[in-house]
């Protein structure tokens, strides 16, 4: 029988070979057997795990988004000011995306795909983004109704935040001259400030 941690290991090199392939291929023009050859083995291999690139997509992708759920639903649950929460949301998100030991840094290599998968597959990976999506709206809706964030439309200001911190793989490189927990500090500090609430001019009306 199979060590399972092992047989883990392997399956975990199988999905991030699969997502870097993706990554550089595209999804549709990309094979099992190209998987293969970047893992330095046999087809074989991958078919012993999944059993088709949709399948191996998938798991990539959906792996990611629960992981990530996971990790903001701990956030919630601390039950942080609203200031502290959403910036704790976007500090693990980030961490998530941008450290490559992360399942969320090889989800980040291939999503912009989705589009060219099977409708199946589609279906799946943007059920669950939308639901990750809301879950994440009620940390900035919670601080527009208790005063704490300017009162803008929550699902406009949610989804704004989350094209910045996903736009963050495009262009963190991790021999750039701000560490990781420095660009992490940065883009939230920075988005938090954002949606705060401002105190009245000087002056204002009363």
């Amino acid at each position: 029988m199979l060590d399972p941690d092992k047989s883990e290991t392997r399956r975990r090199e199988v999905l991030h070979a699969a997502a870097r392939v993706f990554s550089e291929n595209g999804f549709h023009a990309s094979t099992t057997e190209d998987i293969a050859r970047a893992m330095g083995s046999s087809k074989g291999v991958i078919y012993y795990y999944f059993r088709s690139k949709e399948e191996i997509y998938l798991e990539v992708v959906s792996t990611a988004i629960l992981g990530a759920q996971e990790r903001l639903e701990a956030v919630i649950e601390r039950s942080l000011p609203p200031a502290e929460t959403l910036r704790e949301a976007i500090r693990v998100h980030l961490a998530y995306n941008l450290n490559e030991q992360e399942e969320g840094y090889y989800a980040m290599l291939v999503i912009k795909d989705v589009r060219t998968t099977a409708p199946e597959v589609r279906e799946e990976v943007q059920a669950l983004q939308r639901l990750y999506i809301k879950r994440f709206e009620t940390i900035i809706r919670s601080g527009v109704e208790t005063g704490h964030f300017e009162s803008r439309d929550p699902a406009v200001t949610n989804l704004n935040i989350l094209s910045a911190v996903n736009y963050a793989s495009d262009w963190y490189r991790p021999n750039g001259r701000m560490s990781l927990d420095e660009v992490i500090d940065h883009i939230a500090s920075q988005l938090v400030e954002g949606v705060l609430k401002q105190p009245e001019a000087a002056g204002g009306a009363r």
